[in-house]
């Protein structure tokens, strides 16, 4: 009787246990899914550039209809009406050519067909109903001034997108009936037609405006004067309401996304996000809550004594020396980082591809955008179980895939691996190796 209370006691310590570390786990991962998407956000995001003769202006704009149109402000491309042309630059030398598909003046909006379509993600629109005074947004831009040359590398600072956050001032209306998102975040000249992001990014707005006013400045000679526009306010600029924009992509018949209250919600977010962790998650409540229920209620604590009972008699029949423990082994095929971003690291393998690289909707094992030397889709390693062999492909990576021996593996082609077996990502910075492991499962009496 004695054993079977400690037992009880041992299975409430082992819940009290499960129950924290659900906890603590439910509400890391929930903080986790209500953290801003960046990386979409910043690949959602585009400069636009506007040539009219030797003169070239820019903007910025955000991606919609699965890569096939872009939105910015008309004023950013309002130069195509004398005859100028209008892209998206990508980077040096690369500049996709764009027509204005449908514009307006008074809500001063645009939609651009591309050429070709862009291999970046869609916005997804929050309705005005979704933001409140005082919520957090983030402005992503391309202002002008941070491309100062004498600061920065101006080719690499064209393609970088540069993110500013405040939070929404006012929701204001203009004398033309266009509603407005007033917001404290950083906008300068070349922001315009840039979105506005809330927390979970989605576009709540497009960026327009920033409080400016026209001054002419007097040169050193006290005659000669140009003029520029200088802020009369602080952190004053104003956003156009992304429901402007999603009344005219209805009336267009342009697909589009939009957010709901149960898709801000940040459970309902981090079960989207994360479904095998929530299946977890939602497996070790109800283990934990069985084993509660068998240690602490009458019934259960019967069945413990029964347990404890039949254990005594095995013991007593054949003494604590002759119990015969079962154990068999299983092969697990894994990879291991040796050396690198992940060194230390165990992956188990299995039939489908694990796929290495920075692109994180692309790859599991998902490499800094930093480490620029790795391919966005770098190369993919599986197990074949009917084969007993480990396999790798190359997936046209530009600095390539090779074994530890230096060969360099062929892209496109499945290369077999045996157990054991290393290579490298590049350089030998990033080495792997692939092993079979045997794993004990030791069964009881």
């Amino acid at each position: 009787m004695q054993l079977a209370m400690n037992k009880a006691r041992s299975v409430k310590r082992l819940c009290t246990i499960a129950w924290g570390a659900l906890v603590m786990l439910l509400i890391s991962s929930i903080a986790g899914a209500t953290a801003p998407p960046i990386e979409i956000m910043m690949e959602s995001t585009v400069r636009i550039v506007c040539k009219i003769g030797d003169k070239i202006g820019s903007g910025s704009g955000f991606v919609i209809d699965n890569g096939r149109k872009v939105v910015t402000n008309w004023h950013v491309v309002e130069g195509t009406l004398q005859g100028g042309a209008a892209g998206v630059y990508l980077g040096e030398g690369n500049v996709v050519q764009t027509q204005v598909a449908w514009h307006s003046e008074r809500e001063d909006l645009a939609i651009l067909d591309v050429s070709q379509k862009l291999d970046k993600p869609s916005v997804v629109f929050a309705p005005g109903n979704l933001v409140k005074e005082a919520q957090i947004v983030y402005a992503l831009c391309f202002p002008g001034a941070a491309d100062n040359a004498d600061v920065v590398d101006i080719n690499t600072s064209l393609a970088t997108v540069k993110i500013s956050n405040g939070i929404i001032s006012a929701c204001v209306i203009s004398a033309n009936g266009v509603a407005y998102f007033q917001t404290d975040a950083a906008i300068n000249p070349g922001n315009s037609g840039g979105p506005l992001f809330n927390q979970y990014g989605q576009v709540v707005g497009i960026n327009v405006a920033k409080a400016l006013k026209k001054a002419f400045i007097v040169g050193p000679d006290g005659r000669s004067a140009t003029t520029e526009r200088l802020p009369v306010g602080e952190g004053i600029g104003w956003a156009i309401q992304a429901d402007q924009l999603m009344t005219e992509l209805d009336r267009l018949h342009i697909p589009y996304d939009k957010a709901s209250v149960l898709m801000n919600y940040p459970l309902f977010r981090f079960w989207k996000e994360n479904p095998m962790l929530s299946l977890l998650i939602s497996a070790v409540f109800l283990v934990s809550l069985a084993g509660l229920f068998v240690g602490l209620s009458t019934k259960g604590r019967v069945v413990i004594r029964e347990v404890a009972t039949r254990r005594k008699a095995v013991l007593t029949r054949h003494g604590p020396v002759e119990e015969k423990r079962k154990s068999t082994k299983t092969q697990k095929p894994v990879l291991i980082s040796i050396a690198g971003e992940f060194a230390s690291n165990i992956i188990e393998l299995g039939e489908d591809p694990l796929t290495i690289g920075r692109d994180p909707r692309s790859s599991q094992l998902v490499f800094p955008k930093t480490v620029e030397k790795i391919s966005r889709r770098h190369c993919t390693v599986w197990y074949d179980a009917e084969a007993r062999r480990f396999f790798i492909e190359d997936c046209w990576s530009v600095n390539g895939t090779f074994l530890e021996n230096g060969k360099r593996i062929s892209s496109g082609q499945k290369f077999p691996l045996e157990s054991g077996a290393r290579f490298y990502l590049t350089d030998k910075r990033q080495i792997f190796e692939v092993r079979l492991e045997y794993a004990a499962d030791i069964g009881g009496f």
